[in-house]
């Protein structure tokens, strides 16, 4: 144990204490968990980043709602939490959640710029979602013969 001990012109003295203990065996090693995600459209490969098809996205009229399947999978050894975000706003809502598309909206609100909470997804494992874009009925005018152009952002962050 060390001590250090210091005074000044006040009265007082002052002590910093100092420990140091083994921990496991000689040789223990520590190491870090991967973590990484991978998306896949389809029968697409794989990927970090991929661009879904648009061809289902086309020619909405105010009203529509079309989803396509989407698989995460977390490749790494860890846990993750996933949030959900988009690169920018549009007259579209897009939406994510678990499972099959459905015909109708997807329930809850529609996703933002800002991150919400997804899903939390095991090591190795894959789950299949369903990505949505409606254009409201109470699209203006203005949309008409536009398109969005989004990023879906899907971040891992390592659970304990």
């Amino acid at each position: 144990m060390g001590v250090l001990a210091a005074a000044s012109t006040a009265a007082g003295s002052y002590a910093y204490l100092n420990s140091t203990a083994n921990v496991g065996a000689a040789g223990s090693t520590v190491t870090a968990g991967t973590s990484s995600l991978t998306l896949q459209s389809g029968s697409g490969v794989a990927s970090s980043s991929i661009t879904m098809p648009a061809t289902a996205w086309n020619r909405m009229l105010p009203g529509d709602a079309v989803g396509q399947p989407l698989t995460i999978t977390n490749t790494g050894n860890t846990p993750l939490a996933l949030t959900t975000r988009l690169s920018a706003t549009s007259a579209w809502e897009f939406r994510i959640a678990p499972g099959a598309c459905p015909s109708g909206v997807l329930p809850g609100a529609a996703l933002t710029a800002t991150a919400t909470n997804f899903a939390t997804l095991a090591a190795g494992a894959s789950t299949t979602v369903c990505l949505q874009a409606a254009l409201p009925a109470s699209a203006p005018a203005s949309v008409q013969g536009t398109s969005a152009a989004v990023s879906l952002l899907i971040d891992g962050v390592q659970t304990p």
